[in-house]
């Protein structure tokens, strides 16, 4: 019961709908709310999902690239592995009836001619790209170095070259310990007969090759006054790929031995290999000619 004037009670369903001022803003703000957060979600996901397909892709890529290096390195060990077939590659360099290899004459008569007072010969490195320039120009029949110019020190590493690629390498593998005790001797003529004694077991063909590139490599060594590459120096360049033997590991730890067998044969040359009397076959000759032809 009131006193006076009452007013009268709100009814409940006209304050549950009443709306404050603005009408519909809630309602508008929350949809808008939830479009934001929908649209955030939506970038989320799609970025999530470019990230994946990205990188799936770039994954497939590297893993098409890795298949491919792996077929070429799997394709270049089966043909090191093969000697036969790196022995066939080798004798496309020497024509029939040569007895030195066209790539071994050519090389020295070249550095014959240019280089024997060039400082560092064989010891300087050339051009890796001029090297496999003319190695491939050898291997294809040709001789790069009869009619033109090329860089010395290329010229140098290409002989090296030649030689560290061999398989079996120069020397017999079965010589290596024979060979390597010889250097035990200290009187250097009773070494250098035992040396011989060793040497003289070679095939004729070979024994053609190793007089002619030692009578060279002595030459060189005469001229250590200018090109600085005195028998030790020269052995130390040429001895790991002449001279090898079939456990690798020992190699290091012998390589002394090696570098002072091949010094002595650089020096005494001339009494461990056969003169041209005993031994017919192309020999080294310190004054050559660029016309000088093949035997």
């Amino acid at each position: 019961m009131c006193d006076g004037e009452c007013n009268p009670s709100p009814d409940v369903s006209t304050t549950l709908s009443h709306e404050p001022p603005g009408g519909s803003t809630v309602p508008k703000l929350t949809l808008a709310k939830r479009r934001a957060n929908q649209q955030e979600t939506e970038l989320y996901y799609f970025t999530k999902v470019k990230e994946f397909l990205n990188s799936s892709s770039l994954a497939s890529k590297l893993q098409a690239k890795h298949d491919l290096l792996q077929d070429a390195i799997q394709k270049a060990e089966a043909v090191d592995s093969d000697p036969s077939r790196r022995r066939r590659r080798m004798s496309r360099t020497q024509s029939s009836g040569q007895q030195i290899p066209v790539v071994v004459e050519s090389c020295i008569r070249f550095i014959n001619l240019h280089g024997l007072h060039h400082e560092g010969i064989f010891r300087v490195p050339g051009s890796q790209r001029e090297v496999n320039l003319i190695r491939d120009s050898f291997e294809r029949g040709e001789d790069p170095l009869s009619d033109s110019e090329c860089d010395l020190d290329s010229v140098a590493g290409v002989l090296k070259l030649y030689f560290r690629g061999l398989e079996p390498p120069l020397f017999p593998y079965e010589s290596y310990s024979p060979l390597l005790e010889c250097v035990q001797i200290e009187e250097e003529t009773e070494k250098a007969a035992q040396i011989k004694a060793v040497v003289s077991t070679f095939p004729r063909p070979l024994l053609v090759v190793l007089r002619y590139l030692f009578a060279f490599l002595n030459h060189v060594s005469q001229y250590s006054d200018e090109n600085m590459m005195q028998p030790y120096n020269l052995a130390v360049c040429f001895g790991p790929s002449l001279l090898r033997g079939m456990d690798s590991d020992d190699a290091v730890a012998r390589q002394p031995q090696v570098n002072d067998l091949v010094k002595t044969m650089i020096l005494q040359h001339d009494i461990i290999f056969p003169g041209p009397s005993e031994l017919p076959g192309p020999v080294y000759e310190k004054h050559m000619t660029l016309e000088q032809e093949y035997w």
